[in-house]
């Protein structure tokens, strides 16, 4: 039988890094909604949608090349991945994640808002050898649906995840 999680969450995330204070960032709200639908004993189709807000101290900035930016207004990702259990040890993850993001708008610099829209593909391999640790080896190509022209960003990642108690 299947059986099916669903999961909300709300996060804060305050300016720590350099680049969030340069932009002027005050806080960003994320909220998180997603649904995992469960097959079989180790395999699951998970769905999410991921929308953030940003609020900014002012709509344009100066980067550390001196150049005009416009700050982060709001974000959205939203995609979905089936792990599918090959054995008790491996599965295979395939997945994808549209992303959109929008700047703000600065007529005293005059620049428009901007929308930015993204489509990454996504594979993994998750290896258990243990059941207080995991790892997976991923592959992803991140695709720009706007400017078709742009060349794909490849990535590789290695996640761990360790258990202690």
């Amino acid at each position: 039988p299947a059986s099916m999680d669903l999961k909300t969450q709300a996060r804060l995330y305050l300016p720590t890094s350099d680049g969030s204070k340069l932009e002027g960032m005050i806080a960003r709200l994320r909220l998180e909604f997603e649904a995992k639908n469960y097959v079989g004993q180790y395999s699951n189709f998970r769905s999410y949608v991921k929308p953030s807000y940003y609020f900014q101290r002012t709509t344009s900035y100066l980067d550390n090349a001196s150049k005009v930016k416009t700050s982060r207004q709001a974000d959205v990702q939203y995609g979905s991945e089936f792990n599918w259990s090959l054995s008790k040890t491996f599965s295979m993850l395939p997945g994808f994640e549209v992303e959109d993001d929008w700047s703000n708008a600065s007529e005293a610099n005059t620049r428009d808002q901007r929308h930015d829209n993204f489509i990454s593909y996504r594979l993994g391999l998750e290896v258990r050898p243990m059941k207080t640790f995991n790892f997976t080896i991923g592959f992803q190509n991140k695709h720009d649906l706007i400017v078709m022209d742009r060349t794909d960003a490849v990535s590789y990642s290695l996640m761990t995840n360790v258990s202690l108690f």
